[in-house]
């Protein structure tokens, strides 16, 4: 095995720095570095590949790129996370329901708890969306998905004399008439 005080190859540098921009620790990617090319390296010499460190300041402008690169790539891809997938979620929680069904003396609460616990989340209870039915006056503006409201009554309040405009306008629209001005409320009745 060769040993190292902290000199690696080119092929080592960027795996060092790849793993950094994933956001292995250093003593990870030394034990990683070790493994792939078997050179050791200490935690604190892989410091010196890490650009935002104070070891890595004088890190090698393409590797600091690449570091930038990688962990921007790192960030917006979730398809290399099988956790992050619904359906990965749901398929390890199926493999759960079968083993504690699969077993002489079945767990019948633990299997009940990962079928609530699957019902939630294909419900959408881990989500912070709400989808809320828009009506107003018998006339239905469909079902709008919101993040952050909570009820409708918290829809109308913020956003209620909005659509009451807009659904006057769309009223006139429809009958071909102009939208009626002011507030309907204080216009005199027939």
């Amino acid at each position: 095995m060769k040993s190292t005080s902290g000199k690696l190859s080119p092929d080592a540098k960027v795996f060092a720095v790849c793993q950094l921009a994933c956001f292995r620790t250093p003593k990870e990617v030394a034990a990683a570095i070790k493994a792939e090319f078997g050179v050791a390296i200490s935690p604190q010499a892989v410091e010196h590949y890490h650009p935002d460190r104070v070891a890595g300041k004088g890190l090698a402008p393409d590797l600091v790129e690449l570091f930038r690169d990688a962990r921007k790539r790192y960030l917006s891809d979730t398809s290399a996370i099988p956790i992050a997938s619904n359906v990965y979620r749901q398929e390890v929680r199926q493999r759960i329901l079968d083993a504690h069904l699969g077993r002489r003396r079945p767990n019948l609460s633990a299997a009940l708890e990962t079928l609530a616990d699957a019902a939630r989340e294909d419900g959408g209870v881990y989500t912070n969306a709400r989808a809320l039915d828009l009506t107003s006056g018998g006339r239905s503006f469909g079902v709008l998905a919101v993040a952050g409201v909570s009820s409708r009554e918290e829809w109308e309040r913020v956003y209620g004399d909005t659509i009451r405009a807009e659904a006057a306008e769309a009223a006139a629209a429809a009958d071909g008439g102009e939208p009626p001005r002011g507030n309907p409320v204080d216009s005199p009745t027939l």
